[in-house]
């Protein structure tokens, strides 16, 4: 089943486990190909870039995935993140403060891993980046 994202998103997992970012990242690149809807393969990408400090790179990738999941509460805080990381502060923030009215006032039901993946909101993350976000200057 050489067409199947679902490989080789678990070939991913599995490499990003044994410490192997670069090949991860390659798998979902690969991953992505096959299944260019896929937001959170994107998402899975930006947190690599993001683990190498390249907020551009993990910027882009979170503007599209959210251009195919705009209600993707976790991938936005990544890309609130990479926004303040880039000297973008004021878009970051922005960005955080729809992500915690969204939070909120929205119900999410899940029906697969995919679902569960884009409804769940890691309230954690949420206030490591707010806190970051907070104590920059304003631009």
């Amino acid at each position: 089943f050489p067409v199947e994202s679902e490989l080789r998103e678990d070939l991913a997992y599995q490499l990003a486990a044994e410490g192997k970012a670069a090949e991860a990242d390659r798998a979902w690149e690969q991953a992505s190909r096959l299944a260019p809807f896929n937001g959170v393969y994107l998402w899975r990408r930006a947190q690599i870039a993001a683990t190498r400090a390249d907020w551009g790179a993990a910027e882009a990738f979170m503007a599209r995935a959210l251009e195919l999941e705009p209600g993707f509460l976790d991938g936005r805080v990544l890309h609130a993140e990479a926004l303040h990381r880039l000297g973008r502060t004021a878009e970051a923030r922005a960005e955080l403060a729809a992500v915690e009215r969204a939070a909120r006032e929205t119900v999410r039901p899940a029906s697969s891993d995919y679902d569960e993946r884009l409804v769940s909101f890691d309230a954690g993350e949420f206030a490591r980046t707010a806190a970051l976000i907070g104590r920059a200057r304003k631009p």
